[in-house]
């Protein structure tokens, strides 16, 4: 690095300082950072980008499994909101891929699944008080719900051959589910002793997600599932210390989010610069709002939400950190004949949706609260 390129740095991480405490879209701020980045710098490292992204998926995956409280979910919310969605959204996004694009059946299903993750940290929490309470939590209920089920759909395709079932899916959710027991037995024993409310011990809590994703690793199984169910039966065990998870996760945590949204601009400028095709650009919109369009309004249809909550909830996905780490770990799990193609179309569908919610995030909040 020479001094040209820590003059370039320093002069875009003082525009990012800047506009964080005066722009409310601070996730758009950092997307045009890791642009220019890309654009003026160098090219980071294929194993960077995939450590980053393991280490955000291992981090945001178990908190999005905590969040998951199964009888609260059923006595509160519609479950249909976020399975009806789910897979309308999968059958006629695999559907419009086959039209415009020549790839096989399964590679339209793997190019689909990583766009059905939603992210709520890309709204920004500026925008959070103008959102109904009601709807707000819809919408993080259904962020839960597509993140692992897209993420369990994708490490069963991964699989090449049925016999691997066990080690690859059987064996992680077995070890996560009684790994995340036993943290829920401490962290329970923990609060009776009056132990939770150290912070040494509320930083160490962060570090459970991790040992499993590495215990997992050592049998060559997917650690991402063993993580998800960790986290789900920790979210049920102890879910009394959850919300200091979610609490650390929103004040340190974004930082991990803001880190990936600029490397996702870094790789965005070099592929996209001589990728992007019109048939392309017209499947990112298309996807985002026809497809996902259809796919909430018939989750909400004979409820007593009002069209606005559709549009909303539309506009809100699929973006963030979910789709984004598994376009950097595309590579690593998958082998396909028209791989390239596959990502650079996830690549232009997660550039735009980013892009266009980031610029009409405030007038969208505004006109849609009451």
């Amino acid at each position: 690095m020479n001094l040209q390129d820590i003059a370039l740095y320093s002069f875009f991480f003082i525009l990012l300082s800047w506009g964080s405490k005066r722009i409310p879209f601070l996730p758009l701020l950092c997307f045009l950072l890791g642009i220019a980045w890309g654009f003026f710098g160098h090219h980071p490292q294929t194993e960077l980008l995939q450590t980053a992204a393991k280490i955000a998926l291992v981090f945001f995956l178990f908190l999005e499994s905590a969040r998951l409280h199964i009888p609260r979910v059923f006595r509160y919310y519609s479950i249909r909101l976020p399975t009806l969605g789910f897979f309308v959204s999968l059958v006629m996004g695999t559907l419009v891929a086959k039209f415009l694009f020549p790839l096989s059946w399964i590679e339209c299903v793997v190019l689909i699944l990583p766009l059905l993750s939603i992210d709520a940290r890309v709204t920004p929490s500026v925008f959070e008080s103008s959102i109904p309470k009601r709807v707000a939590q819809m919408f993080n209920v259904e962020a839960s719900f597509t993140g692992i089920l897209a993420f369990l759909l994708l490490a069963v395709i991964h699989l090449d051959h049925p016999f691997h079932f066990f080690i690859g899916i059987f064996f992680p959710i077995i070890a996560g589910v009684g790994l995340g027991y036993v943290c829920g037995i401490v962290g329970r024993t923990a609060l009776d002793c009056g132990w939770a409310a150290e912070t040494f011990f509320r930083g160490a809590l962060f570090l459970t997600p991790f040992a499993i994703f590495a215990f997992c690793d050592l049998f060559h199984a997917n650690g991402f599932i063993g993580v998800i169910a960790a986290g789900y039966t920790f979210g049920h065990t102890a879910r009394a210390l959850c919300d200091t998870l979610f609490d650390l996760s929103r004040r340190q945590g974004i930082i991990l989010f803001y880190l990936i949204i600029i490397f996702f601009g870094i790789v965005s400028i070099h592929v996209l610069s001589f990728a992007m095709t019109l048939t392309m650009v017209m499947f990112a919109l298309i996807f985002l709002f026809g497809v996902r369009f259809l796919a909430v309004l018939a989750s909400l249809i004979q409820t007593r939400f009002q069209w606005k909550t559709a549009f909303y909830m539309t506009f809100l996905a699929p973006k963030g950190l979910i789709p984004i780490a598994a376009l950097f770990l595309f590579n690593e799990y998958f082998s396909f004949s028209e791989e390239n193609l596959m990502l650079n179309i996830v690549l232009t569908t997660i550039f735009f949706s980013i892009l266009i919610h980031s610029l009409f995030a405030y007038p969208i909040t505004q006109t849609y609260a009451p």
